[in-house]
C-alpha cells in the first residue's frame, strides 16, 4: 500500500525536505503544495498519512494558522510545522504550532535523525 504525504512550503528547503522524505521512504508518494489553502483542500479530500507545513507558506497565513484549518477538517492526521527560524522566534513559533494542534515542530533539516524517525514512523 502506498502511503501519501503532502508538504506545503514556499522556502526552497521545503523541496529539499520533500526529496529527503522520498529517499527515506521510497515507497511513499510525496506531493508538494504551493499554498496553505491548497494543503487544506488536499487534506479535506483525504488519503494522506502525513503532512508538513512551512511557517510561512503563502504570505497570507502562517503554519500554525494552516494547522488550525487542517484540524477543522481532520483531527487525526499527523501534521508537522517546518521552520527555518532560530532563537526566540523559533521558540515562539514552536509554541504557536503546538497550541494550533500540530503533531510536532521541526527546523528544516537541522535534525536529520528526527526527520527520518518521523518519516519512518508514519510512512513505514
Amino acid at each position: 500500500m502506498v502511503k501519501k504525504t503532502v508538504i506545503a512550503e514556499q522556502n526552497p528547503l521545503g523541496h529539499t525536505t520533500a526529496d529527503y522524505m522520498q529517499a527515506v521512504a521510497p515507497n511513499a508518494l510525496v506531493e508538494y503544495c504551493s499554498t496553505g489553502q491548497e494543503l487544506v483542500e488536499r487534506v479535506k479530500a483525504g488519503g494522506y498519512s502525513l503532512a508538513f507545513v512551512g511557517c510561512c507558506v503563502d504570505g497570507t497565513r502562517d503554519g500554525p494558522d494552516i494547522v488550525r484549518a487542517i484540524r477543522a477538517v481532520d483531527s487525526s492526521l499527523p501534521v508537522y510545522v517546518l521552520s527555518i527560524e532560530s532563537g526566540n522566534d523559533d521558540a515562539s513559533t514552536r509554541e504557536r504550532a503546538e497550541e494550533a494542534g500540530a503533531t510536532g515542530y521541526l527546523r528544516h533539516l537541522s535534525n536529520i535523525q528526527e526527520l527520518e524517525g518521523i518519516i519512518k514512523h508514519h510512512l513505514g
